[in-house]
């Protein structure tokens, strides 16, 4: 898939995410780990789902 055509499946996709509420939104599995340590921090400092 071309590249722009690629940003555009990804913006829109990451908009219906964020419609129906998603807390993280990562693009690559690489960008994984942050979101897990924040996740862990966040629960670790008593917030719940």
């Amino acid at each position: 898939m071309a590249p722009d055509a690629l940003a555009r499946v990804r913006e829109r996709a990451a908009g219906a995410l964020k419609a129906q509420g998603a807390h993280y939104i990562i693009d690559t599995v690489a960008d994984l780990l942050p979101v897990i340590d924040d996740i862990e921090r966040r629960l670790q400092a008593g917030e719940r789902p």
